[in-house]
């Protein structure tokens, strides 16, 4: 599924030597636009610049086919492994500590110490216990649920209709903490925060007149994926240790 990274993110890569491609980066964000009854309000970044950019954090929308976006994570990775990392494609089973230093136990029961353990998984795994059970005094950050939906709108429609902007929904919704609708190449996502929601609300909210008329009368059934993952309210308690840090990221889902 899409995600956006962050102006802060993009330089920080940036100042490593990484530029990210015109095929990872599907479109820059220069501005909020706010929908309510009465109104529609734009905020723009300064100068317009596109501070905010939409990218796939995996193989993208699920039945997706010779699509010409390249994964976020995927190129880093490559990075990695061309600057002479080595990728190991096996699950992790259990974190300890032998000699002071981090072991990391594998599915096929093989251990191994390290030098540093750095975690980057989602909020959604129940590996984050894992790194509780190390007792450095790490905890997991209070999560909400989200309700996802990729809409294939077509480019040319996006452009012209969307534009550069995430469109964010200030409708009275009791169930509802946000919604947003994020646009992208041939995509965009539709995001919806709230611990009650379900299909049923999702597609009454899709019905909701000012919602229809940003997705060219698509519904809920047209969606070409769906997840429901839990988001992060805010920061872990005490993300890091002698020899083990952990960063929680936003759950890959496409």
């Amino acid at each position: 599924m899409r995600r956006v990274i962050s102006e802060s993110l993009v330089q920080a890569l940036s100042v490593e030597g990484i530029t990210l491609p015109p095929d990872v980066v599907q479109r820059g964000i220069d501005s909020f636009l706010f929908h309510t009854v009465e109104e529609s309000v734009t905020l723009y970044a300064p100068y317009r610049e596109m501070r905010i950019a939409t990218v796939y954090r995996g193989a993208g929308p699920k039945g997706t086919k010779q699509s010409r976006w390249r994964s976020f994570d995927g190129y880093l990775l490559e990075l990695a492994l061309k600057n002479g990392a080595r990728l190991v494609s096996e699950r992790v089973t259990d974190l300890a500590w032998a000699d002071s230093k981090p072991l990391v136990q594998i599915k096929d029961g093989v251990s191994h110490t390290y030098d540093l353990v750095v975690g980057a998984i989602g909020v959604n795994t129940p590996s984050l216990a894992m790194f509780e059970n190390l007792a450095f005094g790490y905890k997991k950050p209070g999560t909400k649920k989200t309700s996802n939906r990729e809409f294939e709108l077509g480019g040319d429609y996006i452009s012209s209709s969307l534009g550069n902007s995430m469109h964010a929904f200030l409708v009275n919704l009791p169930q509802l903490d946000f919604a947003a609708i994020i646009p992208k190449g041939d995509y965009v996502t539709m995001c919806l925060i709230g611990d009650d929601i379900n299909s049923e609300f999702v597609d009454s909210f899709i019905k909701n007149p000012l919602v229809g008329a940003r997705l060219n009368g698509k519904q809920d059934k047209d969606a070409g994926c769906r997840c429901a993952p839990l988001a992060s309210l805010g920061d872990a308690v005490q993300p890091y240790g002698d020899r083990v840090f952990f960063l929680v990221i936003a759950e890959r889902r496409g």
